[in-house]
């Protein structure tokens, strides 16, 4: 009796489109799940990368006057102890030398100090420039790195939640779509069994009349004729 009352209800369509349902919910959590993992992957990286933004920005733009930058740069300097040693040695060099030519404290003793001076301290300041900047570069590419990291990395979200997105609206069509089926799967059936009372009424309509016939008849003549109540 089930089965039968399944098949005129559209039973068995019912259960697939029921099935179907299930599996297309099952995908959506799915896709949902492998989305939340992706990105807690990811965001840590995207978010040093937008923390690391303002100060590679921050950077660039103190080079912005070159003068101003190169000044503050040199505000900091401080004579090396290499080249302090390397004065030391030159001044006692130079005393030595004009002591012994008779020119100890001239101008030209003067001078020649004065332009070593000049050179010992002009090469420090160089080389400790070029270590500062040094530095101060790798800083910035590093800033810049992570930067352009992080924004490559928040495009790469953006495509992974879009293309979700999409598929979980995808997938939700196909919901409403399987409720559709199973709706009409049950409307089907109900105008089945309806089409098929109807028709065994109409059978059965035309059966009672010759049945009644038949059996008043037979009953009428029973009793000589007449019909008559007991």
């Amino acid at each position: 009796m089930g089965n039968v009352i399944d098949t005129l209800f559209g039973g068995g369509q019912k259960q697939a489109y029921e099935a179907y349902e299930d599996a297309l919910k099952q995908a959506q959590e799915m896709q949902k799940q492998y989305l939340t993992q992706a990105t807690g992957y990811v965001q840590p990286w995207q978010q040093a990368g937008l923390a690391a933004l303002p100060q590679y920005q921050k950077g660039i733009s103190a080079m912005e006057d070159p003068t101003a930058f190169y000044n503050k740069l040199m505000g900091g300097y401080t004579e090396s102890p290499a080249a302090k040693l390397k004065l030391e040695e030159g001044i006692r060099a130079s005393q030595a030398g004009a002591s012994a030519a008779g020119m100890q404290g001239s101008g030209a003793q003067q001078k020649e100090l004065m332009k070593y001076g000049q050179q010992v301290v002009g090469s420090d300041q160089q080389a400790w420039l070029d270590n500062l900047m040094r530095i101060y570069g790798g800083y910035l590419s590093g800033m810049g790195g992570l930067s352009f990291q992080g924004s490559q990395l928040g495009q790469q979200m953006g495509g992974w939640t879009y293309g979700t997105g999409q598929g979980l609206s995808g997938l939700q069509q196909g919901i409403g779509g399987a409720r559709a089926g199973q709706e009409l799967a049950s409307s089907a059936g109900l105008t089945n069994l309806l089409t098929g009372g109807l028709g065994a009424m109409a059978g059965l309509g035309g059966i009672m009349p010759s049945l009644g016939g038949g059996f008043l008849g037979g009953f009428s003549q029973g009793y000589g004729g007449t019909t008559r109540p007991v």
